[in-house]
């Protein structure tokens, strides 16, 4: 099973680049590519902590796995 994030929608909604998604969010840009370009084996909680209280979303609205 693969995980992917889905911070290109919230990018999308937000008008936000990677740095300014940093910047809002206090995750390394590095990260945030990361998760974006997916697939990813595992991830962070405090990441997607920090991504979900940002942007007021729940967990299941930003992972999907397959």
């Amino acid at each position: 099973m693969k995980i992917y994030i889905k911070i290109e929608n919230l990018m999308k909604e937000h008008d936000l680049s990677i740095r300014k998604m940093s910047e809002k969010t206090g995750v390394n840009r590095l990260t945030l590519t990361k998760y974006k370009n997916g697939p990813l084996d595992n991830v962070n909680v405090e990441v997607i902590e920090k991504i979900c209280s940002t942007f007021d979303c729940r967990v299941e609205d930003l992972i999907e796995i397959k």
